[in-house]
């Protein structure tokens, strides 16, 4: 009787064991997907150098414009190419919420670098997309 509580003990706790060590492995968070909504909290102001004001982003003068210049012509209504829409407010906050934007413009492992067969969009752009971001996205 004591050997079978004694192997029962043994299976639970080894059970145990095995549950604490591989769960917490399932769970991770990449701090650049995270949506931050205070405007408080803005992951580079600078844009890494002088000359890149992101204090104050606005969707219809600084988003819009880069991604009718780098993305809709492969992310448009017409085009949909991957059925991500860039050109209009509605389908950018899609984006913008699923964290796929930010992954994507700054050519994180584990997304799909954008723009596509270009280079990389300048620290300044990306600075000003994830400052946009980090005041709440506004459609202003």
């Amino acid at each position: 009787m004591v050997r079978r509580i004694i192997n029962t003990a043994g299976v639970v706790g080894l059970v145990t064991l095995i549950a604490v060590s591989i769960l917490p492995g399932c769970y991770y968070d990449v701090e650049e997907n995270l949506i931050v909504r205070d405007t408080t909290y803005v992951y580079d102001t600078t844009g890494g150098g002088g000359g890149c004001d992101t204090t104050a982003m606005s969707y219809s003068q600084d988003i819009a414009p880069v991604f009718a210049q780098y993305c809709n012509v492969c992310h448009s209504s017409a085009a949909q190419l991957g059925s991500v829409v860039l050109d209009n407010y509605a389908d950018v906050i899609v984006e913008v919420e699923n964290g796929r934007l930010l992954g994507a413009i700054k050519q994180e492992s584990g997304y799909s670098p954008m723009p596509q067969g270009g280079g990389k969009l300048d620290d300044c752009t990306i600075s000003k997309i994830s400052a946009w971001i980090n005041q709440g996205a506004p459609d202003n």
